[in-house]
């Protein structure tokens, strides 16, 4: 039988294995085929992980700035025939203004919200790219960018004769194996 401190330590490090393939696996959020975000309060962390803070009003004008543009560019490039016939999207997706919305319905499997969670992922499919398109710009030292990124990863890695750890408090997981890619292709 399994304490109670093994169950939260479970729990506590319970991934997405797809997830874990985009954070540490070289795979981008955009190839995954699902996402699965519970709350407004999930969706706000994954947006943080992202590296904005909607909580920033800076950043929260960058992101429904973001909404309009992806928008925007579904509307005149990618289906403007039939934008123009009426095939758009529901309206709560239209004159949506928070992402983390967005990411809600994306992961609402419901059969009656399936168009508004077509429409959020594909509005959060032009959203990243466009993320990554402004990314580009934003961090021209590159170099300064990734140390900050494998820094969050090498602060909590411990390694010991025979293992690789992540530690976080008191609680430590086991790595199998560990590469670090510093460039993605």
């Amino acid at each position: 039988m399994i304490d109670d401190l093994k169950l939260k330590a479970l729990e506590r490090w319970r991934f997405s294995w797809p997830v874990m393939n985009v954070l540490i696996g070289g795979r981008s959020s955009i190839d995954l085929p699902e996402i699965n975000i519970s709350g407004i309060e999930e969706a706000h962390r994954f947006i943080k992980s992202y590296g904005y803070d909607p909580d920033r009003s800076h950043d929260a004008r960058l992101i429904h700035a973001t909404i309009i543009e992806a928008l925007g560019f579904i509307e005149r490039n990618l289906m403007p025939k039939e934008w123009r016939q009426g095939v758009i999207p529901p309206p709560e997706v239209l004159n949506c203004t928070d992402a983390r919305q967005l990411l809600v319905w994306s992961s609402q499997k419901s059969p009656e919200y399936n168009l508004r969670r077509m429409w959020a992922c594909a509005l959060l499919r032009v959203m990243h790219t466009i993320a990554h398109i402004e990314g580009a710009f934003r961090y021209s030292d590159i170099d300064s960018a990734r140390d900050e990124i494998m820094a969050r990863f090498q602060s909590i890695t411990r390694y010991s004769e025979d293992a690789v750890w992540l530690v976080l408090g008191d609680q430590r997981i086991k790595i199998d194996r560990m590469e670090w890619k510093t460039q993605k292709s």
